[in-house]
């Protein structure tokens, strides 16, 4: 716990953990002096290493989304691959959290690969239940 005395009356105090992959959801808690607890609306954080990807979530059900989570989108393109090789699903990272619908998608197994500036930077299984 980190703690912060103000120059005003109010004290500040936070705890501090690293952030782990994926979505991290965050609140805040304000004790008043009359001990009233306040707590403010939960707020996610998306989070993936510089240079990685993360898609989830594996396996995903038809009708929902599956998510792709990238540090800083710059211009990369995620395909939705077939086992026959056919792409399915090809889609530009626009944003930190890019969501993909699966509804177009049979049940299945699928490969996805991202291309960055024209070279695969990452690849792997989707499997649609």
């Amino acid at each position: 716990i980190y703690g912060i005395k103000a120059s005003s009356s109010l004290d500040y105090q936070y705890d501090y953990h690293p952030l782990n992959t994926g979505i991290t959801y965050f609140r805040a808690k304000v004790t008043l002096k009359n001990g009233r607890i306040i707590y403010s609306n939960e707020v996610p954080v998306y989070y993936v290493d510089a240079g990685k990807y993360l898609v989830f979530p594996v396996p995903v059900n038809k009708y929902s989304e599956l998510q792709v989570l990238t540090k800083i989108p710059d211009g990369e393109i995620i395909q939705i691959i077939d086992a026959m090789g056919r792409v399915m699903v090809q889609k530009e990272l626009q944003s930190v959290r890019q969501v993909i619908s699966t509804e177009e998608l049979d049940r299945g197994i699928y490969f996805y690969r991202i291309i960055k500036k024209g070279v695969q930077v990452a690849s792997g299984k989707i499997v649609v239940q």
